[in-house]
C-alpha cells in the first residue's frame, strides 16, 4: 500500500500533462483512494489528460468521458462510457477467467 501512495504522490506532484494510472489504485484503502479521486478531479479541472486502466466501471462512469475496451490485445469499442461499459460487462459475463481490459480517458471538458 505504501508503495502505492509514494507511487502516485511522485507522479502527481511534478504537474503531468499526461498522467496514466494503472488498476494498481484500487489496493490502496478507501480515504487513499478518495485523496486520489480528488486529485483527479483537479487535474481535470486544469485541463490535465488522465488515463486509467482499470476494472472498475464505476470510476470509469464517474470519472471518464471516453473509454476504449480492449480484449484479448484488441479494440473491442471505443465511446462514451454508458454506451462501453455494458459491452464491458458483455464481455466479463462470457470470459470467465480472462477479463478484457478498459482504458478510460478523463480529460476536462472545458
Amino acid at each position: 500500500g505504501m508503495v502505492v501512495r509514494l507511487a502516485f504522490a511522485v507522479a502527481t506532484i511534478v504537474d503531468p500533462n499526461v498522467l496514466l494510472v494503472d488498476v494498481y489504485l484500487a489496493l490502496g484503502d478507501m480515504n487513499f483512494q478518495v485523496k486520489c479521486f480528488k486529485k483527479f478531479m483537479s487535474l481535470q479541472e486544469a485541463g490535465k489528460t488522465i488515463i486509467l486502466v482499470t476494472h472498475d466501471m464505476v470510476a470509469v462512469a464517474k470519472h471518464c468521458h471516453h473509454v476504449v475496451l480492449l480484449n484479448g490485445g484488441s479494440i473491442v469499442a471505443k465511446g462514451v462510457p454508458e454506451r462501453v461499459i455494458p459491452l464491458y460487462d458483455e464481455l466479463m459475463a462470457k470470459s470467465g477467467a480472462i477479463a478484457p481490459k478498459i482504458i478510460a480517458q478523463a480529460v476536462s471538458t472545458s
